[in-house]
């Protein structure tokens, strides 16, 4: 009887061996396919967009979603040391892992972190967007010190203050909690060349200048910058026109990590 119970105590321990085998065995077989990164192609390209952006303006690296799927902090800290010196990450914790990881340049959090982590904001030098008017208003409420940019939304409708809102707007400048730094709106087409999508993007861009130019009026000193998506493939990043076409007005021009 002892022996029984003995052998019978055994067998969850053997179950759960067995499986644990078949799981290693499973991740021994090879793949039927995989990615390869060239260090030298991401750094070629990214001195190669430098060299070709106005002086005054500067190149975001976004590498959120662990830069496509390449590797956050490896082409983070391979940037920093190639000349990049704004990053942009689509999350707080993001934020943090670069920052852990020894990234020292700014970091721009893209989407939405909630007012009880402002003090982590604080605390990594982080730059925080402001989403909407109620985003923006419950950072301040927090009374926590924080580095910001605002989202315009000017035609995208997918987050952003909208652009008619220039009492907010400019109220969020004059903060003396919220530090506004920056601005920024999505051109949600920028990426394609049909009618359609030129004659909407262009309508951004005039929406989103028509309102730089009410803040300059309204005495508002403007560090400006907008950002579109841009697509990569492979090893090579593919950048429409628009993007240097805007970057002799804009200060900053966003681009994504190379796969």
């Amino acid at each position: 009887m002892l022996k029984t119970r003995s052998y019978q105590s055994l067998v969850p321990c053997y179950l759960w061996l067995n499986s644990l085998l078949r799981t290693v065995k499973q991740y021994r077989k090879p793949r039927r396919a995989w990615k390869e990164c060239s260090r030298d192609a991401l750094v070629h390209n990214a001195k190669t967009i430098q060299e070709n952006l106005p002086g005054k303006t500067a190149l975001m690296a976004v590498v959120k979603a662990d830069a496509y799927g390449h590797g956050a902090t490896y082409c983070s800290q391979l940037l920093e040391k190639n000349g990049v010196t704004i990053f942009a990450v689509a999350t707080l914790d993001e934020a943090i892992e670069l920052r852990k990881s020894g990234i020292r340049s700014d970091i721009l959090i893209f989407g939405y972190t909630a007012p009880s982590d402002a003090d982590k904001i604080q605390h990594f030098d982080l730059i925080q967007t402001i989403i909407s008017e109620q985003h923006g208003f419950a950072l301040e409420e927090t009374g926590m010190r924080i580095r910001c940019h605002l989202k315009i939304d000017t035609g995208m409708h997918r987050a952003g203050i909208p652009r008619d809102q220039m009492e907010t707007i400019i109220h969020f400048y004059k903060s003396d909690i919220l530090v506004v730094e920056g601005i920024y709106s999505h051109l949600g087409s920028a990426d394609s060349l049909d009618d359609e999508a030129v004659e909407r993007t262009q309508a951004q861009i005039e929406a989103y200048d028509g309102l730089l130019n009410a803040l300059q009026k309204a005495g508002i000193n403007l560090e400006k910058h907008i950002y579109k998506a841009v697509t990569a493939y492979k090893i090579t990043i593919i950048c429409s026109m628009t993007t240097f076409e805007l970057a002799s007005h804009y200060t900053v021009a966003k681009a994504i990590t190379p796969s």
